[in-house]
């Protein structure tokens, strides 16, 4: 979750889940379903619930200007 929230800091509105997949906010179901299966989401607010972290995170990252050894350090202290 921390690699790709802080690859999506250059994103203004969205998530980069990997080099050519990119989501925006708009297309709820079709990055959703890039990532996890149909049966592994059972309910439209896990979506939201998904966004709205991502999203938060992305935007902390991002007030924050994290840099890739920041990112580093935050990994080993959540480990």
């Amino acid at each position: 979750i921390a690699s790709f929230s802080h690859r999506s800091i250059a994103l203004k509105d969205g998530v980069l889940l990997a080099s050519e997949l990119h989501r925006d906010n708009a297309m709820h179901s079709a990055g959703v379903a890039a990532i996890f299966d149909r049966e592994s989401i059972q309910s439209a607010e896990v979506g939201a619930i998904f966004d709205r972290v991502l999203t938060e995170l992305v935007s902390k990252m991002r007030d924050m200007q994290m840099d890739k050894t920041e990112l580093g350090c935050l990994r080993a202290i959540v480990l």
